[in-house]
């Protein structure tokens, strides 16, 4: 492994990688327990596509893994344009979730909606 605690870690940006749908879906399928993670920022990845909308499984894994996450940041990262993908979102919300970050998703007022339902 390339870091050996990242179970330590409280803080993770993984912002501005150029992160697609496939790319993000390994990544979140393959992220380690992280316990003592509070904010990860995803933004800025172009990961809301229809390859990441159809595994849902992935992104709902991150409930699993970091559950003292208190802050997620989506900004930028396309949600509002792919209906999958949201959904994919939506239903993965961790319970521990205090902040989201969705500037710039490019969301409609339904869409927005559907996110709030979730929370």
């Amino acid at each position: 492994r390339c870091f050996d605690r990242w179970g330590q870690l409280e803080e993770l940006d993984l912002s501005q990688n150029r992160l697609n749908g496939n790319a993000m879906t390994r990544l979140l399928a393959e992220f380690p327990a992280m316990p003592n993670l509070r904010w990860l920022s995803l933004a800025e990845n172009p990961f809301a596509t229809e390859e990441f909308g159809a595994h849902i499984r992935p992104f709902a894994r991150l409930a699993e893994v970091l559950p003292g996450l208190e802050e997620l940041d989506l900004t930028a990262t396309g949600f509002g344009s792919n209906a999958e993908a949201l959904k994919a979102i939506c239903s993965a919300m961790p319970t521990s979730l205090a902040k989201l970050h969705l500037s710039a998703a490019k969301l409609q007022a339904s869409q927005v909606g559907q996110l709030l339902g979730a929370l």
